[in-house]
């Protein structure tokens, strides 16, 4: 429930306007518990030119004190007169999303996202089985009464794909990708959304796409590969 038992604060990320200087604006708004879909600028609040209640002044104001308490990053809010929005640097907004957002939530603040980073698209590597006609061998028989069924011991050559979600990353793609881990960058902006990077799981994926190898068929499936 919102702190102000009415209003509830609210922190909408906007996309860098400079693609260099990669600065995110985080506006803050207000909105009734009743109906969401109502959003104010808090600006617009402090002017008196929002259709919300002046008595709730105090419970605002109170709801901003515990932002600031639950996201450290957000403290040159206090600084301005009337606190109405913040220039982040990207690396204080990855924070914010993976560090700060569940408790915020918990506190009754909601924070508005670009979908991307909202839904959480997940980068990741799969193993996309080649033709047969491209090295796959059967280390025995198929077994008694299996007729025509997948033989579970055979071998088969794989290649690394890495994805996005369920879909593969173009040649392009992935060269965003370098980039941005080379640049250390906590944020790539690919299919017109923004993604998450964890250092880690990049420096594997760049690693291993198009490596091939092999596995049995039981491997394949029991490590969910994509056979």
């Amino acid at each position: 429930m919102a702190a102000s038992g009415e209003l509830q604060l609210c922190l909408r990320c906007h996309e860098p306007a400079d693609g260099r200087r990669r600065r995110w604006t985080l506006e803050l708004l207000l909105r009734p518990v009743a109906d969401p879909s109502l959003l104010m600028p808090l600006a617009a609040f402090w002017a008196g030119e929002s259709p919300f209640p002046a008595h709730a002044f105090e419970a605002v104001l109170g709801q901003l004190g515990l932002l600031v308490r639950l996201a450290p990053e957000l403290d040159q809010l206090l600084e301005q007169e009337a606190p109405a929005s913040l220039q982040l640097e990207e690396s204080a907004l990855v924070n914010l999303v993976t560090q700060r957002a569940a408790l915020l939530s918990d506190a009754g603040i909601a924070l508005l996202l670009p979908s991307g980073l909202r839904h959480g698209r997940r980068l990741g590597l799969r193993a996309r089985t080649l033709d047969s006609g491209s090295g796959q061998r059967h280390s025995k028989a198929a077994p008694a009464g299996g007729g025509a069924g997948l033989d579970l011991t055979a071998l088969f050559r794989f290649e690394w794909q890495a994805v996005l979600g369920d879909r593969p990353l173009s040649a392009a793609e992935l060269a965003s990708l370098q980039r941005a881990a080379s640049l250390k960058r906590p944020l790539v902006r690919l299919r017109g959304q923004w993604t998450l990077l964890d250092a880690a799981t990049v420096a594997v994926l760049l690693r291993l796409t198009g490596e091939q190898d092999e596995a049995s068929g039981a491997e394949l499936l029991r490590g969910g590969l994509g056979l």
